[in-house]
């Protein structure tokens, strides 16, 4: 029997769900990162700036005083992607869109894992955060390829994908 490529049926109040809970992944994620970064005071005193700080420093219990509103921030965005991911699946049949969006999955399950492994723990922190951020711009790539493919997006998209 041949693998089925097609993607599963998921009712239009499931996709809906799924997609909005895209947008809610990324409200969650700016105000608590937001929240966090304007009452972080660093290990010298210093107010948090992107230019100094990694932005994994929001969540590090010993030092950010709301890291666990940046942690807890991260773990329902990732919640949230992976829902995201698989609403967006119909819109991108065969093998191509499979694998972008089980990347997409992979990366999603790893941005919540940075929220319960912050810099507290390093060495598992560095594994989930480099999960997240390297599988994260390959999903995007391979899902913009997929979308291309299907007719659902323009070389203008394709390029800013790159």
């Amino acid at each position: 029997m041949p693998l089925d490529l097609r993607p599963n049926p998921m009712s239009e109040g499931a996709r809906r769900a799924g997609l909005l809970a895209g947008i809610v992944g990324v409200i969650i994620v700016t105000l608590s990162s937001l929240y966090t970064a304007a009452t972080y005071v660093g290990r010298h005193g210093q107010s948090y700036s992107p230019l100094n700080h990694w932005v994994s420093e929001l969540g590090e219990r010993g030092v950010s005083q709301s890291a666990f509103v940046f942690n807890a921030g991260l773990v329902v965005t990732g919640i949230c992607f992976v829902a995201f991911m698989l609403a967006l699946r119909p819109d991108v049949p065969g093998l191509l869109g499979l694998a972008g969006v089980v990347i997409g999955v992979v990366a999603c399950v790893a941005a919540s894992l940075v929220g319960v492994f912050p810099m507290d723990d390093l060495a598992s922190h560095a594994r989930v955060a480099l999960t997240f951020f390297g599988l994260g711009w390959i999903a995007v790539l391979v899902l913009t390829a997929a979308l291309y493919r299907n007719g659902r997006v323009g070389m203008g998209i394709v390029a800013l994908a790159i």
